[in-house]
């Protein structure tokens, strides 16, 4: 998905974009938190009216998360 992809979609969900920005600063050793944000996706993801886009978009969410914690980790 490219940056604008995601900016529009998470103007459409926002929710998932304030998980993104609650949990920009998440390191890989943080365990707690990322227990917390699989948690929080989880919930999201089985909420009535959650849609496959939606569920995409959350799932993406997380997998960039990890991504930039990797990169910030050096990974």
């Amino acid at each position: 998905m490219t940056g604008q992809e995601t900016k529009r979609l998470w103007e459409l969900y926002p929710e998932v974009r304030f998980l993104f920005e609650e949990y920009n600063q998440i390191l890989l050793e943080d365990d707690p938190s990322w227990e917390e944000l699989t948690e929080r996706a989880e919930a999201m993801v089985k909420e009535p009216g959650c849609t496959e886009i939606k569920q995409q978009l959350i799932l993406y969410t997380v997998a960039e998360l990890e991504r930039i914690a990797k990169k910030k980790s050096g990974r």
